[in-house]
């Protein structure tokens, strides 16, 4: 069936909440703060902050005209804090300049205080599995034990709010929470269904923006669970019908979020959201969509969705694939990526890799054709979507006319060579080079395609790759060599020189052109 260009784990756009000192990066919702009080909050001095370190239980002699000022804010946050005492509130307010999101983070023990871990995407013969959203990393202590007393009384809040404020600042709250693992836990132990609530009524009412973001980020985030995927699953259909009417930027980033988490290795999810439309609306966000980072969100929980089949029948059938054909040439570096693993994921099904490779094999060839060692991401994926391809007997005949052989030959070497591969990327290259090579033997497969194999590759190059360190190199490569010695005609085989990248990345090329 060919290996899965796959999903994978997704961070969050670094262009939202990239200060590593901002406690409790809010991504579910533009950050709201209280105008009334901005000019006057403004003037607390330095001396008062620099007082971080007394957080509770000592007011250092509020003075009147202070507590008048707090007053509002302090009484918001009393009512998503009930058990603390007003001293202490009026005190965090004032060392937090009087900034209601810095306050709920400092009094929130669960509240990440370090901007997230990027978690880099990975590859592998069962496919990159994306999943989006920060994850905090687990520095091994134990919870404080007012973590799961703090987000009953959150949910409690949601559920029966004192005020429109109290309820958007405890749904952040709780936002900035799910990012950890633990707490994922914690809260889905809670039951949150007030969140799938305002989800289901986002369908058929105007749900505040600020407010709706933030619950799609929550799910988001707790659907990096496996329970979460299950709790979660009912909001396929809203999500979907999001994607597919809302105009917000942010709202919709998040519902691609959703969906990719939601989808990572769920078949029956997948399938939920064929049946619901969220397909067609990821791709409506990627190909009108003009924010970068939406249209590489969109594209990322479509690749994690094309590897269910009857979903790549979909984006065949609507002739998408030529969106995402122009999405691999997109300006943004990621956006391509994205497209690009798409694609790949659509080569792993036998029924439409003819349909596909009508499209896509000249831009794939010509990605491998121009690989570089500083460049090697979009190569990768190439490779993989090639590889996919030539498990097909007709469209393995069709990549060896397109002188595929030559741009994988091209990779081999190039890769191949002593300290060219960036330490980060090794493991990725070697199963690209494993990919590769098995392209190149099933190239061979079809004996109208031999001579031309021999011309493009020849026997001298693969006999250097029979030479490597690597077996997964050395046996297609043995097997290619056998399938090409059938056309030498009695001939002795050549004796072997050695091939170099930049001869074989120039043969490629002066072919495909």
């Amino acid at each position: 069936m060919g290996q899965s260009a796959g999903r994978e784990k997704r961070p969050q756009s670094k262009k939202r909440g990239d200060a590593a000192g901002e406690a409790g990066a809010h991504y579910g919702a533009a950050r709201e703060r209280e105008h009334e009080h901005d000019a006057e909050d403004a003037t607390v001095s330095s001396t008062s902050r620099s007082n971080a370190s007394v957080v509770e239980g000592d007011s250092h002699g509020i003075d009147e005209e202070t507590r008048k000022r707090l007053a509002s804010k302090a009484s918001l946050l009393k009512e998503m804090f009930p058990e603390l005492d007003a001293e202490t509130v009026l005190s965090v307010l004032e060392i937090s300049n009087g900034d209601v999101e810095q306050a709920v983070a400092m009094l929130m023990p669960s509240s990440p205080a370090r901007h997230g871990r990027v978690q880099s995407h990975g590859g592998g013969p069962v496919g990159e599995i994306r999943r989006t959203g920060h994850e905090v990393e687990d520095d091994g202590l134990p919870l404080p034990p007012k973590t799961a007393e703090s987000i009953q009384p959150l949910l409690v809040t949601m559920k029966a709010p004192a005020s429109d404020a109290a309820f958007v600042h405890s749904l952040r709250a709780l936002a900035d929470m799910s990012l950890n693992p633990r707490h994922q836990a914690i809260i889905l132990d809670s039951s949150p269904r007030v969140l799938l609530d305002l989800l289901l009524a986002s369908v058929d009412a105007d749900v505040n923006e600020d407010i709706l973001s933030s619950v799609v980020s929550t799910v988001a985030n707790l659907c990096l669970t496996e329970d979460g995927q299950v709790y979660f699953q009912s909001a396929a259909k809203p999500l979907s019908l999001l994607l597919l009417k809302h105009t917000s930027v942010e709202v919709l980033l998040q519902c691609c979020r959703a969906v990719a988490n939601l989808s990572f290795g769920s078949r029956e999810n997948e399938g939920i959201l064929q049946g619901e439309g969220g397909v067609m609306g990821l791709i409506r966000a990627a190909v009108e969509g003009r924010d970068a980072d939406l249209k590489e969100e969109a594209l990322a929980a479509l690749a994690n969705l094309c590897q269910h089949p009857k979903i790549a029948e979909d984006v065949i059938r609507s002739r998408n694939v030529i969106n995402l054909i122009d999405l691999c040439k997109d300006k943004s570096e990621e956006v391509a990526k994205q497209a690009l693993r798409a694609v790949g994921n659509l080569c792993i099904h036998p029924g439409v890799r003819e349909t596909v490779a009508k499209y896509t094999v000249d831009l794939l060839i010509e990605i491998v054709a121009d690989s570089e060692v500083n460049n090697l991401p979009s190569p990768l994926l190439a490779v993989r979507a090639v590889a996919n391809l030539s498990h097909d007997s007709s469209v393995a005949s069709l990549l060896a006319r397109r002188r595929a052989g030559r741009a994988l030959l091209h990779f081999l070497l190039l890769t191949g060579e002593e300290g060219s591969v960036p330490a980060v990327l090794k493991v990725d290259v070697g199963i690209a080079r494993a990919e590769a090579a098995e392209a190149i033997s099933l190239l061979t497969v079809p004996k109208s395609s031999r001579r031309l194999l021999l011309h493009d590759v020849g026997l001298d190059p693969l006999l250097q790759l029979v030479r490597s360190h690597d077996p997964l190199v050395q046996l297609p490569a043995a097997r290619a060599i056998s399938n090409l010695s059938s056309v030498v005609e009695q001939q002795p085989l050549p004796s072997p020189t050695r091939a170099t990248a930049a001869s074989a990345s120039a043969s490629a090329k002066e072919g495909h052109d």
